[in-house]
This record gives structure tokens, C-alpha cells and sequence, in this order.
């Protein structure tokens, strides 16, 4: 591993989240540590073991983020709902693999399945619900939503592109990341690449990203 000076240029590179309704709308979640993403604020990585530093190249403290999907499998078996391309920027130390940095947020999302709630949301969502259908009242989410709902909400929440991808299932991600490899390193690419242009409102950055995108979607 590799300790790469502070970088102006954030690095861009894969990971999955679940999540979770707290009451400001559908979150992102890290899956290991339940750490939220929260919308339009930068991720900040600190450590459980102390490291004032953090990322440390001696320690596994750090926001994740793996340049190929393969490694991201067993995550979303285990009930990731969100795929996405990150920015990390900030610390940053290389790996053979991937990227562990100090800030991070997300800059293109796939949603793979129904929204998975993690436990005590879907409990609150209910409650949510319920109390709103008795008073009469617009119930707002439900606990149980599609692919394109929650890429819509989480679209306008975290401002950046978020696609409904259903066909990427957990249990079909293996074959895909192989067969889709490509298509991933072109999304990760343009989604480094293209950022300034995005944040200047370039319409012509945008339409790359989103095709770039939708050929990683049919590649599912």
C-alpha cells in the first residue's frame, strides 16, 4: 500500500451502501461501519482505533472505494441495495485494489434492488405511515420502494445522477462485474474526468456521464 499525498484532484472508485430513513429521506449508509453519507456534506473518515491521522497506512481506518466491482460482491450479497462511484479526496492511501481516503462523496449511483431499510427505519417508516393514513394525511415514503423511486429521491437529495439498475441483483453482480467491466472502468473515468464540467453545469459532461452510465446498465 501507498500513502498518496494530499490530492487536490479527488480519485474515483466503487462502493456499495445501504440504506436507511432517519427522517431526512433515504441516506446512504456504509455497510461495515453504519456510518452515514449525508446529503450535499462531504464523508469524513475518522478512526475507532485512534489514528490521528486518518487514513493510516498502518491501520484499516478510512472511506473505501475499490477501482474494479468484484471486490464489492460479497457486500451486496449481504444486502447492499446502492452501487455506486465515489470521489475520495483529502489522505489518500493506494492499495492494489482500491483507495481508502479521508473525504468522499458519491458522484453517480445504481440502485440494484427494493429499497432495504435497515431494521429500525423500516419500523419508524411504518410508524410513519400509519400514523399518516389514520390522521388523513399523505403518508409520504413507504418502507418498501422501487428502484425508481428511491434513484429519484436520492438524485434530488444528494444532487447527482442516480439510475434504477434492478438487473443488477446481488446474486447475478459476479457475472456482471466480469462481463461489465468495462463499461465500469469507462463510468468510473468520465465520472473523475468530467466532474469540473459537471460542477459548471457543462450540459455536454452531464449527457457523457449519463451515457456512460446507461451502457453500464445494459451491461447488466
Amino acid at each position: 500500500m501507498t500513502l498518496v499525498p494530499d490530492v487536490a484532484s479527488p480519485v474515483a472508485g466503487w462502493r456499495v451502501w445501504t440504506v436507511a430513513d432517519r427522517g431526512r429521506g433515504p441516506e446512504l449508509v456504509s455497510p461495515v461501519r453504519p456510518m452515514s453519507w449525508i446529503h450535499r456534506e462531504p464523508a469524513t473518515a475518522t478512526c475507532l482505533e485512534g489514528c490521528a491521522a486518518c487514513p493510516s497506512v498502518e491501520c484499516r481506518c478510512g472511506l473505501y472505494a475499490t477501482a474494479g466491482l468484484a471486490p464489492l460482491v460479497l457486500a451486496c450479497r449481504r444486502g447492499a441495495a446502492v452501487l455506486g462511484c465515489t470521489a475520495l479526496w483529502g489522505r489518500v492511501v493506494e492499495h492494489t485494489d482500491g483507495w481508502r481516503g479521508e473525504h468522499g462523496y458519491p458522484l453517480v449511483l445504481f440502485v440494484m434492488s427494493g429499497l432495504l431499510l435497515d431494521p429500525v427505519s423500516r419500523i419508524r417508516s411504518t410508524r410513519r405511515v400509519t400514523s399518516a393514513v389514520r390522521h388523513g394525511l399523505p403518508s409520504g415514503h413507504d418502507h418498501v420502494t422501487g428502484p425508481e423511486t428511491l434513484a429519484r429521491e436520492l438524485a434530488r437529495l444528494y444532487a447527482v445522477p442516480a439510475h434504477p439498475a434492478p438487473g443488477l441483483a446481488a446474486d447475478r453482480l459476479r457475472g456482471w462485474a466480469r462481463s461489465g467491466g468495462q463499461a465500469a472502468d469507462a463510468v468510473r473515468s468520465e465520472a473523475a474526468d468530467g466532474l469540473a464540467g459537471r460542477r459548471l453545469g457543462d450540459p455536454a459532461a452531464h449527457a457523457r456521464l449519463a451515457r456512460r452510465a446507461q451502457e453500464l446498465v445494459d451491461a447488466a
